[in-house]
């Protein structure tokens, strides 16, 4: 008996199916160990604007009758290939969502008594490096002053290690477990949506908010929030004395003559790419040299005896385009937030990309000059920001080319 053959075309169908059932297969059961048996502690929601993953949240529409996407669903739509073209599933973002279901632990802070009882707290979620928290919790300090409501910061936030904050309530990351989420529409524009939060419970409010529309009304403690710690201080105005030393040593008439000349700091903040082409297909962009030295003469034809103080996250290739000049001097070799303190202790800056460079720039708060294209337009980065860049870019700062 001659047992029946499968048509070569039957073959390869069949054997395709198989790969996708395996590659299906294997990504739910991580997807699974992730979000269900890993502990909610050691998960960080980390992503840049315009490149989210799917909401790890389930969504409900306004009368709690749409339930939205699971995240084990979100991503299983999102990596399998055949399934796609029905991402767009996992993007409700503008609706009030509920923290996703995960293995319960139990919360021993004192204070979640409280926060349950009153109601009317919000909470944010540190994502990023330093400027990205400090947009964070500038912008969920001001929602929460708008609102009437209390700010909760997570007792680990490396924000408390750095600044002197005294105006909200410290306590354990659990205690903002299984709250109501709120997402702004796009993560570098105003949503004033943020300021009309719902008056039925504790809200954690999302996205970067990369906005100083949030906090416009509460700009002078935003600043008080970023005091920096003594000893960040007293490191950066070390640097700085010993900068001006130097910069008079170079420049002096005679070795044996007293200089009594008044500097002025301009802080240069160069961001160069940090992370590869998938950025700059997003549509980030890296400052030109043009700009850079366009900037420079700005500031030593408006100030005399200039001294430009240059960081940068790629010292080497920020030389490039920063001309060897008397009056400049490249500063590395300290943690982030001594940069940020001595950036934020010039007079004057130079800010090429970044939320680095932003806040550096507004707690200066001397005169600020930006280059003017920091995006591709119609990049997905672009559109995370308004038309014209007015809800990102502070008043009074200088677009330049």
């Amino acid at each position: 008996m001659t047992l029946l053959k499968w048509p070569r075309r039957v073959k390869r169908y069949s054997y395709k199916r198989v790969v996708l059932l395996i590659l299906s297969v294997s990504v739910v059961t991580k997807v699974v160990w992730f979000d269900v048996y890993q502990d909610s502690s050691t998960q960080v929601f980390n992503w840049e604007p315009g490149t989210e993953p799917c909401l790890s949240d389930t969504t409900n529409d306004t009368n709690n009758n749409n339930p939205g996407t699971s995240s084990i669903e979100c991503l299983f739509l999102k990596y399998i290939p055949f399934s796609r073209h029905i991402h767009t599933l996992c993007r409700k973002s503008n609706d009030v969502q509920m923290r996703p279901t995960k293995r319960k632990r139990v919360c021993k802070d004192p204070f979640l008594s409280t926060f349950l009882k009153e109601q009317n707290f919000i909470c944010f979620a540190v994502d990023g490096r330093l400027g990205n928290q400090m947009f964070l919790f500038a912008s969920a300090y001001g929602i929460a002053q708008h609102t009437g409501r209390r700010l909760v910061i997570d007792k680990t936030s490396p924000l408390l290690k750095i600044f002197k904050v005294d105006q909200t309530v410290m306590a354990e990351r659990c205690v903002c477990d299984d709250v109501k989420v709120k997402c702004s529409k796009k993560h570098c524009s105003f949503d004033e949506t943020l300021f009309t939060i719902p008056n039925d419970g504790n809200y954690q409010v999302r996205r970067y908010l990369q906005s100083w529309r949030y906090f416009q009304n509460v700009t002078g403690e935003v600043r008080d929030q970023f005091t920096f710690k003594r000893h960040i201080v007293l490191t950066s105005l070390s640097v700085l004395r010993r900068l001006r030393e130097e910069y008079k040593s170079r420049t002096a008439d005679s070795a044996s003559e007293e200089d009594s000349r008044n500097v002025t700091f301009v802080g240069v903040h160069v961001r160069e790419t940090d992370r590869g082409e998938s950025y700059t297909r997003l549509g980030y962009r890296v400052a030109p040299k043009e700009y850079i030295h366009n900037a420079m003469n700005y500031f030593e034809n408006k100030f005399t005896d200039v001294i430009f103080v240059v960081f940068s996250n790629v010292r080497e290739r920020a030389k490039k385009h920063v001309r060897k000049r008397k009056n400049v001097f490249f500063v590395d070799g300290y943690l982030p937030e001594v940069d940020m303190c001595i950036l934020a202790h010039c007079n004057h800056t130079i800010m090429t990309v970044g939320t680095f460079g932003w806040f550096a720039s507004f707690l200066a708060g001397g005169v600020t000059v930006y280059y003017k294209h920091p995006y591709k337009e119609n990049s997905s980065v672009r559109k995370q920001y308004s038309a014209d860049y007015r809800d990102y870019f502070y008043p009074g700062w200088i677009a330049m080319e």
